[in-house]
């Protein structure tokens, strides 16, 4: 990710509101954004991939908002979502449209860990 994109990120890493949202609606087929290798020119570990997305936003203690946006999917070793899946993102309370999806927690991260060692 690059310029504008990597810029919002960080700062929504740094302050941006975490809430869980829902997936209303996932297009079928995306923009990949893969680094190449792999199967048909592509690596599953760092492809990442840009799907149009309708997301129900529901922030703790504040009314809940739909965003239509391209999400970037793939990031952190987590897979695309269905419509239905909940998933946690980042965004900036004066501005809804400015969201990107939250890194794991320390704890995700374990259970990820462990999952992957057969625990």
């Amino acid at each position: 990710m690059f310029g504008k994109g990597k810029r919002e990120r960080e700062k929504l890493e740094r302050s941006g509101t975490r809430a869980s949202a829902t997936v209303v609606e996932i297009a079928d087929a995306g923009f990949s954004m893969g680094s190449g290798g792999g199967a048909e020119g592509r690596s599953f570990e760092t492809d990442e991939i840009l799907r149009m997305t309708i997301l129900r936003v529901e922030p703790e203690g504040e009314p809940a908002f739909d965003v239509r946006k391209r999400m970037r999917y793939g990031r952190f070793g987590r897979p695309v979502p269905k419509e239905g899946d909940r998933i946690e993102v980042l965004f900036d309370p004066s501005d809804h449209e400015r969201i990107v999806l939250a890194p794991p927690t320390a704890e995700e991260e374990g259970e990820r860990g462990s999952a992957a060692l057969g625990q």
